[in-house]
């Protein structure tokens, strides 16, 4: 996107798509792609550049919580089809740390998960299942790791309010080619 400037005096006299970043001294200074005359291509003013690369900043600061946020919501569970069927199996800490002292302990073990709506109950797992189990919660981990990162990535390369504003979890399919 381009920056312009616009003589203050003349802001009734135009319409487009642009996005107003700031006024100085007299001109209006906007974001856009080809706008014509009045409009004249120009560069930010010291101040307005300052004001425009904090709230870019602090807007960037938002969103990585966001993704953050999302990032731990998604981690909280996985699925994992070790005993033959989908279960839902906790992923917080403790859990994972229960998880791997069993796969290191090479036994079986009981663990708790969920099939289904049914409440949670202990299921037995072989040593064979614990090692399926523990390779799904690994996959899901860096899966979801992984797609937060390439976010967090894309996400400093966005230089326009609007475009961080509009950037969500969702798009991760759309950008993971472009990093």
């Amino acid at each position: 996107m381009q920056i312009y400037e616009l003589q203050a005096s003349k802001v009734l006299e135009v319409q487009g798509d642009f996005i107003c970043i700031g006024e100085e001294e007299g001109k209006i200074y906007v974001q856009a792609e080809n706008l014509k005359k009045p409009f004249k291509p120009s560069h930010l003013p010291q101040r307005l550049q300052e004001q425009f690369a904090g709230e870019l900043k602090k807007l960037r600061a938002q969103k990585e919580q966001e993704f953050n946020a999302k990032c731990d919501e998604l981690l909280a569970h996985f699925e994992s089809d070790a005993l033959g069927e989908s279960y839902m199996y906790d992923m917080a800490l403790r859990d994972q740390i229960n998880l791997l002292g069993l796969l290191l302990s090479k036994s079986d073990g009981f663990l708790r998960a969920r099939k289904g709506e049914e409440p949670k109950a202990n299921y037995p797992h072989t040593k064979a299942q614990i090692s399926k189990l523990y390779a799904d919660s690994l996959a899901h981990k860096n899966r979801i790791l992984s797609q937060c990162g390439v976010l967090k990535s894309y996400l400093l390369e966005l230089d326009s309010i609007e475009a961080i504003n509009a950037l969500s979890w969702e798009d991760y399919e759309g950008i993971q080619g472009t990093n």
